[in-house]
C-alpha cells in the first residue's frame, strides 16, 4: 500500500516536471535550428508513414491473390533417427491426420542391430514385423 502511494506520487511529480519543461519550450522563440529540427522530425514521420502504407498495400495485394493462404509442401520425414532405428507406420495416411500418435520401439531379436520405431494411432494393433 505504501509503495503504490509512492509510485503514484512519483508519477505525478514526473508529469509536473514534464509539463514544466514543455512550458519552457513553448515560451522560446522559433529559430532556424528549431525549424531544421521540425523539418527532420517531420520528414522522418512522413517517411515511416509512407513505408508502412506501402507494406500494408503489398500485404493486401498478396492476400487478394491467396498466396498467403496456400500451404507449403511438408518436407519428407527422415528415414531413421539419430541411433539408426528406422521408422515404420501402420497406416501412413491415418498417421498424418491423427491428433495423437503412439511411438513403440521394437528391438531387434539379435540385440546387435538398432531395431525400429513403429508409429501408430491408438486403437490399432502395431505391426511387429
Amino acid at each position: 500500500m505504501h509503495r503504490s502511494r509512492l509510485h503514484i506520487l512519483l508519477g505525478v511529480l514526473l508529469w509536473v516536471v514534464f509539463g514544466y519543461y514543455w512550458y519552457i519550450v513553448v515560451r522560446r522563440p522559433i529559430t532556424a535550428h528549431t525549424q531544421l529540427a521540425l523539418l527532420i522530425v517531420g520528414s522522418i514521420v512522413v517517411s515511416v508513414t509512407l513505408i508502412m502504407f506501402g507494406w500494408v498495400l503489398h500485404n493486401t495485394r498478396l492476400s487478394r491473390r491467396n498466396r498467403r493462404f496456400e500451404r507449403s509442401a511438408a518436407p519428407p520425414g527422415p528415414e531413421s533417427d539419430f541411433l539408426g532405428r528406422t521408422f515404420t507406420a501402420t497406416d501412413e495416411q491415418q498417421i498424418k491426420s491423427a491428433a495423437y500418435i503412439e511411438v513403440h520401439l521394437v528391438e531387434s531379436p539379435d540385440g546387435e542391430s538398432a531395431g525400429h520405431k513403429v508409429f501408430r494411432v491408438p486403437g490399432k494393433i502395431p505391426d511387429q514385423s
